[in-house]
């Protein structure tokens, strides 16, 4: 089967399981997380590839994150196991990563691929500065310019008073 195709049964699969109890891990922020592959796995079969996604929005849009099959390997804060668990490990985990998880495992040829989901939730973090400014930007321009307001007031004033 093509790419394409794969990737659209996969979404089939992950809409068809939203109906079952999902499982959830819970870590603290900053911590690694480890979400194992809930994918229904089958002894007999060998499993050429795994690939994990985020589900983003309401499960209508996946961004895949890590692909592991014999021609690839990657590295940095995204690792999957190098067992049959088919583990995402995620390092220095931060609020970003909270989400759902999906894990696609793909058969051979004539064989059936295998998804499962995951809930990963992260606690503990605590909001960036950043964040914070954009979350008060209108609160912070009113102040600044009432600051400016007084200062311009306050000068004019003394340079005023001085001339009489």
């Amino acid at each position: 089967l093509s790419q394409k195709v794969r990737e659209t049964c996969f979404v089939c699969t992950c809409a068809l399981q939203t109906s079952v109890a999902i499982r959830e891990v819970a870590v603290r922020c900053t911590e690694e997380a480890l979400l194992p592959c809930e994918a229904p796995q089958d002894p007999q079969v060998i499993y050429e590839a795994v690939s994990w996604y985020k589900i983003v929005g309401n499960g209508e849009e996946l961004a895949e994150m890590v692909r592991k099959n014999p021609e690839n390997e990657f590295n940095g804060s995204l690792q999957l196991s190098s067992d049959t668990s088919y583990s995402l490990r995620i390092t220095n985990t931060t609020r970003h990563n909270s989400g759902t998880y999906s894990c696609n495992l793909w058969a051979q040829d004539g064989k059936y691929n295998q998804s499962g989901t995951i809930i990963l939730k992260i606690s503990g973090c605590t909001e960036q500065l950043d964040e914070k400014i954009k979350k008060y930007r209108a609160e912070l321009l009113l102040l600044s310019c009432l600051g400016i307001f007084y200062l311009l007031l306050i000068f004019f004033t003394c340079k005023f008073a001085k001339m009489k």
